[in-house]
């Protein structure tokens, strides 16, 4: 297994292109494969979206059932179908169920540097690996929706050479300013060493 964080970028014992001194503090250690590495290849950093993508994978479905629970109790009178104790075991089974789904989706969720490579690794049942070249990446930015305002959370988008429509977005993540500058000075050397070589 390889291990990489944003505090100790090392892989297989060996050492990331990127100091260790530029690495943002607090980062949890994530455990990846090697198998996902080509020969040489060395990770940066290994990422998790923050906790709070699971809330946020799962709002429209709390929305949802308070709106059915909160319609149901507002409308005054017996239900004819179905009583009222019986929709809200309902809800709160279909509303559990959801969130677990989304904690499944956090836990299956990793966001991959190296010194070649952007990854996206997700998929509850079977791993989906969306992966694109430093080199290809023509541009990269953070962004913040008015949720991850709140959390101090934000989202790098990619804007890729190639299938632009498969661009590996990472969202919800800590400290996404911090993250950006990492991930701007390793494309940086990735086409330093392009036009180099």
């Amino acid at each position: 297994m390889c291990v990489a964080t944003l505090e100790t970028p090392l892989c297989s014992g060996a050492a990331a292109e990127a100091p260790a001194q530029e690495a943002a503090a607090g980062t949890q250690a994530v455990s990846l494969p090697t198998e996902l590495l080509d020969g040489g290849e060395v990770v940066v950093f290994a990422l998790k979206p923050s906790l709070w993508f699971v809330l946020f994978d799962s709002i429209k479905w709390l929305v949802a059932g308070i709106v059915v629970l909160a319609g149901a109790s507002l409308a005054g009178r017996p239900l004819e179908m179905v009583s009222y104790a019986t929709l809200v075991e309902v809800t709160t089974f279909v509303v559990v169920c959801r969130v677990g789904v989304a904690l499944l989706r956090w836990v299956s969720r990793f966001y991959v540097l190296t010194n070649r490579r952007v990854l996206r690794i997700c998929g509850v049942f079977r791993a989906n690996i969306l992966d694109t070249t430093l080199t290809d990446i023509v541009n990269t930015r953070v962004t913040e929706g008015w949720h991850e305002q709140l959390t101090a959370l934000g989202t790098i988008r990619f804007a890729c050479a190639q299938f632009a429509e498969h661009d590996p977005t990472w969202h919800n993540l800590a400290r996404p300013h911090e993250v950006h500058d990492q991930l701007r000075r390793a494309i940086e050397r990735a086409i330093d060493r392009q036009h180099g070589g």
